[in-house]
């Protein structure tokens, strides 16, 4: 073993070595000089970031958030160790050139930033994991690194070197962890006496290993979104703005938080819904009523339009949309839009799509609003059937319709 040893992506150097093992992190210099053999995909995303470290000891995984003048900025902070925190302090690329954080050399980029989360660092300094960098602290922008292929011969890549996660899910070391103990059992694998073998083993490594790394890196492409979209959930509630923040990578479900905390959770649901004030179990926001102006919805579900390609040659609809959109009113939604509905014979995509172009498309559709509304929770809204009928010469106008 050797320790405190320059590195570089020449391999001619470990020729003679069964097997290498390019565990060089997110900027490997063994997977940038074999891109192609790799087919390495790196996407940059846009927010800029400082990874900082301190001595204040975080209980808990926290996330701050710090509104300036220049915009927010916020940090994501967790035990490190048992003297040390790390802290990570992101934003917008607008608020950090608005707080003049491009143009600062690294001390004064790091007081900036204890000025900035000072209310949370009681009295504590943060440090720099790049202190043998000169000049501006090393601000960067989060690469997602996705690699087709994980090995060449004999040479394999594992952890950040094969792929990243968003630290806001803070799972790169897990992955990396996972990887190494999938590349040993693989390794460990009867019959690895020649190439043929060894190569057999590399690919059984990435198939084992690929399907769960996506699935992280899913969740953490859904969180690092979020954050770059902060400003569509700053004016939330902050009810809801913690229940955005912890569902945001879709790893953790409504009913999963029931599971962690269901007294909390309850709690969101009845603020959420003063109709659940006095229940003695809330209901779910995806059931509570939905007011959009004059018009009430018994729920938040929504069957979107399908084509169902189903109409007569006339353009009329047949038993089939009757059945179909009655049932689907039967299911429960609180709205189920039908599919489009042309405005002339020409106006078809296919000799089998609906049309409201005559009055007997007008009476066919009626009665199956008709019965949805009979027999369901659909609103009887106007506007729309109104305003379609309105185009239909001839037609007579129901504004009970939809």
């Amino acid at each position: 073993m050797h320790f405190e040893t320059e590195f570089d992506a020449d391999l001619s150097r470990f020729a003679d070595f069964d097997l290498i093992v390019a565990a060089d992190g997110v900027n490997s210099q063994i997977r940038s000089a074999h891109e192609e053999k790799f087919a390495v995909d790196v996407q940059t995303r846009r927010n800029k970031f400082c990874w900082l470290g301190t001595t204040r000891l975080f209980d808990a995984f926290a996330f701050l958030f710090e509104k300036t003048e220049a915009g927010w900025i916020w940090a994501h902070a967790y035990r490190f160790d048992e003297t040390h925190s790390t802290f990570i302090v992101e934003c917008a690329p607008e608020t950090w050139e608005g707080l003049g954080l491009d143009r600062m050399e690294q001390a004064e980029s790091i007081a900036a930033c204890e000025r900035i989360f000072a209310r949370y660092l009681d009295g504590h300094r943060l440090i720099s994991n790049a202190a043998h960098l000169r000049g501006s602290a090393a601000w960067i922008n989060f690469r997602r690194v996705l690699c087709e292929r994980w090995s060449f011969d004999n040479v394999v890549l594992l952890g950040d070197a094969a792929h990243t996660a968003h630290f806001s899910i803070g799972s790169g070391t897990k992955l990396a962890l996972e990887d190494a103990i999938k590349l040993a059992q693989v390794l460990d694998r009867p019959g690895l006496d020649d190439r043929t073998r060894l190569a057999d083993a590399l690919a059984d490594y990435q198939v084992e290993r690929q399907a769960e790394v996506l699935k992280i890196q899913n969740s953490a492409r859904n969180s690092t979104e979020w954050f770059e979209t902060l400003d569509r959930y700053l004016d939330f509630d902050l009810p809801q703005f913690a229940y955005s923040l912890m569902t945001r990578s879709q790893r953790v479900s409504h009913e999963n938080l029931r599971l962690r905390d269901s007294a909390r959770l309850e709690g969101v649901e009845r603020w959420f819904w003063q109709g659940n004030a006095n229940r003695d179990r809330p209901v779910q926001p995806m059931f509570t009523p939905f007011a959009l102006r004059n018009v009430t919805f018994a729920n938040r579900i929504v069957v979107p339009p399908m084509l169902t390609y189903s109409a007569g040659e006339d353009g009329c609809a047949t038993d089939f949309h009757a059945v179909h959109y009655g049932s689907r009113a039967l299911g429960g939604a609180g709205l189920v839009m039908t599919e489009m509905l042309a405005v002339s014979a020409e106006g078809r995509s296919t000799p089998a799509c609906p049309g409201l172009y005559d009055d007997a498309h007008v009476q066919r559709w009626r009665a199956i609003n008709e019965f949805a509304h009979r027999h369901s929770a659909l609103p009887a809204a106007s506007p729309m059937m109104d305003a379609a009928l309105a185009a239909v010469p001839g037609a007579s106008r129901n504004t009970g319709d939809v």
